[in-house]
């Protein structure tokens, strides 16, 4: 970002934080178990962006890119919880879902397991460490700012996406 902001060119930096559609990552878990694994303490809130609402402010910062100079763009959903997701989810596909702190050991054996790379899942151990110590809230009004629409919810989340977790 700083070779960009001091190259004297015209830009506007789309910042994305976690993705909710990382949820698809736990596919085979909810599916088997019920349950959602991670490595987040279950009551932390943290920020996400779903990939619908990324696309459609992306678009927005494309079709008019002199009003986005030079600015950085995140935009969020509101901050939630994995027990606010699990309660969600829970509706949603019309069972109960629990949601399992783990150890970030575990956490990184398990992703290297799934063949991600050391460095990848590096910084998913550093996602989870600063939810837990409360510094992944970026929730904003950007997403509604940009596109004129409130970002989807995860209780909207989860519900348009039930069929893939049933």
């Amino acid at each position: 970002e700083a070779d960009v902001k001091k190259s004297g060119l015209k830009y506007a930096i789309l910042r994305l934080p976690f993705f909710t559609d990382n949820l698809y990552g736990s596919l085979d878990t909810i599916q088997s178990q019920n349950t959602i694994y991670a490595g987040a303490e279950g009551d932390k809130k943290f920020s996400t962006v779903h990939i619908q609402d990324a696309t459609a402010v992306a678009v927005k910062v494309l079709q008019s890119p002199d009003d986005f100079n030079g600015k950085i763009v995140t935009p969020t959903t509101a901050p939630y919880s994995y027990n606010e997701l699990v309660a969600a989810l829970s509706k949603a596909v019309g069972r109960d879902i629990k949601y399992v702190q783990v150890p970030y050991n575990a956490v990184k054996e398990a992703f290297l397991a799934k063949g991600y790379p050391e460095w990848q899942v590096d910084g998913i151990v550093e996602l989870f460490q600063l939810f837990n110590a409360d510094k992944y809230d970026y929730s904003n009004n950007e997403v509604e700012t940009i596109t004129g629409r409130k970002p989807a919810s995860i209780e909207e989340w989860t519900a348009a996406h039930a069929a893939a977790f049933k």
